[in-house]
């Protein structure tokens, strides 16, 4: 994982994320879910046609009017009238590389079947009886398959380089041995596809962020005003600088994610992707606005192609499904695990007479009246001797985000998958929490091991932990507020409520005359 990681970094650089995201959406949705889920007759037929070019894949799931809510699609899949072979009918959206692709693997929702055959085998009868659920399977579709059709190009703001199609399918034949995986695996195939190997969406975007803060240095460096260097002005170094720890932090996150799959023997680290995923997405255009700020009206020319920077970063950042669904995933899948070890606590408040002392503690949190934050573990054991201080603010904010996490645990029990607020800013601290650790062992291992510039890195880590510290710190004493955050729920809530009653801004214009 490390070295394709490294391949898609190579493939982005000059800041070609469309090259980038091409070799990340066919290798990670496409190659990898023939590696994991195909047969192995699949394997020795496809595998070495993508690896010598000679086949493109592409995977189709999303539709336009289901979104994200892959559960909806309405392109189906039924056995044929000779029950030898499958039909596939609908139509898929934003397929990209269509045009140019040679087969796409589509996910398909079974909605019938054709005539009724009684199977010896109890598998073949249990499969036949899946169908009848409305499950979702996999599908190898050739493109020259009778009824396939390439739609309408419907190109994105941003990475131009690819093309994006809609993709018909018109009761396309498709032989039974097309099937990826098992019948009814669709649905998993295809969030696998698109989640496990999330973070390599940093590889994409790390060599167009490095390659604008060179230009932004070499400017700054060269640049005077006043009869002084840019680079005197306070101002000018904090935004060049918090645009290099971001993207050091996103850096250590993307290569940490890779080598712990590397090194695990049966790696599940669908969070800590979503993680890389969804920090790349945010800290991205912050780093483009802060260099563009630095050349003040130039930045705003095409001469400095921040305009395509911005389009593709943010056509990037929903390729995926959106950094909100990421987010929401991160919580929602932790708070899975913290709801499961916290069941006996969350069971003593549901009868408070017979558990008082439990039922004080919440009600006295629920006052606003937090812990202190207390040393759990200690992790300046393993780092350098001069990052002891980071490591016990890295414990500080593990302390508070497990406080966090635990007081809305109880504050709200199983309503908490509908706190999508609270949800949001809980995955927030568990994303600054990874990139810290990430931060936190790639400049303890330069400074030991003597790379060069491990001043810099140092810097730079100590600048990330303390925007990290300070941001979670925030939203640990916004949580605890209590009625303050309920009371602002209710005005956003309301305000909100407006909007989509007017269907509008809402409020009128303030020349306006109401006499």
């Amino acid at each position: 994982m490390v070295g394709y990681t490294a391949v898609v970094e190579a493939l982005s650089l000059e800041g070609n994320m469309s090259l980038g995201a091409l070799a990340y959406t066919m290798g990670s949705w496409s190659a990898r879910t023939l590696e994991k889920h195909g047969t192995e007759e699949q394997k020795a037929f496809y595998l070495p046609m993508i690896a010598t070019g000679e086949a493109a894949f592409s995977l189709c799931v999303s539709e336009e009017k289901t979104g994200s809510n892959v559960a909806a699609m309405q392109t189906s899949v039924r056995l044929g009238e000779d029950n030898r072979g499958y039909l596939i009918k609908g139509k898929k959206s934003w397929v990209i590389n269509a045009p140019n692709t040679d087969y796409f693997i589509v996910i398909a929702k079974h909605q019938g079947l054709g005539e009724d055959v009684k199977y010896s085998d109890p598998e073949r009868q249990f499969h036949q009886d899946k169908r009848k659920t409305g499950s979702m399977s996999a599908f190898i579709v050739p493109k020259k398959a009778p009824g396939v059709t390439v739609g309408q190009l419907k190109p994105f703001i941003g990475l131009r380089g690819l093309q994006v199609s809609e993709l018909i399918l018109d009761d396309v034949p498709i032989p039974l041995d097309y099937l990826i995986g098992k019948t009814g695996d669709g649905f998993g195939i295809a969030m696998e596809a698109v989640s496990m190997e999330r973070h390599v969406m940093g590889a994409v975007l790390l060599p167009l962020l490095k390659k604008l803060i060179d230009q932004a240095a070499k400017y700054v460096s060269d640049r005077h005003v006043f009869n002084r260097p840019l680079s005197d002005f306070h101002m000018i170094r904090d935004k060049l600088t918090e645009a290099a720890y971001l993207v050091y932090a996103l850096e250590s996150m993307t290569y940490l994610t890779s080598l712990l799959i590397d090194t695990t023997i049966k790696p599940e680290f669908d969070l800590e992707s979503a993680a890389v995923r969804a920090f790349a997405a945010d800290i991205a255009p912050r780093v483009v606005r802060n260099l563009m700020e630095i050349y003040g009206a130039s930045g705003v020319t095409h001469d400095r192609s921040f305009d395509q920077a911005l389009r593709d970063i943010l056509t990037f950042s929903d390729i995926d499904g959106g950094t909100d669904v990421a987010r929401l995933y991160i919580a929602l899948s932790g708070y899975q695990y913290a709801g499961l070890a916290q069941l006996s606590d969350i069971q003593k408040l549901s009868n408070p007479f017979a558990h008082p002392q439990a039922a004080l503690r919440r009600s006295l949190q629920s006052l606003g009246i937090k812990r202190a934050a207390k040393r759990t573990v200690y992790l300046d054991d393993y780092v350098h001797p001069t990052l002891q201080n980071f490591a016990y603010m890295l414990e500080t904010c593990c302390t508070e985000f497990g406080q966090c996490a635990e007081g809305l645990l109880y504050e709200y029990n199983k309503d908490l998958v509908n706190r999508q607020v609270e949800l949001k800013q809980t995955a927030e601290m568990a994303i600054l929490i990874y990139a810290s650790f990430a931060v936190l062992g790639r400049c303890s291992r330069a400074y030991c091991v003597g790379m060069k510039h491990n001043k810099q890195e140092m810097n730079l880590a100590a600048l990330f932990f303390y925007y990290a510290k300070r941001r979670i710190h925030s939203i640990w004493e916004e949580i605890g507020s209590g009625p303050d955050v309920k009371g602002r729920e209710s005005m956003m809530h309301e305000a909100a409520v407006h909007m989509v009653t007017e269907r509008s801004y809402g409020v009128e214009h303030p020349l306006t005359r109401n006499y």
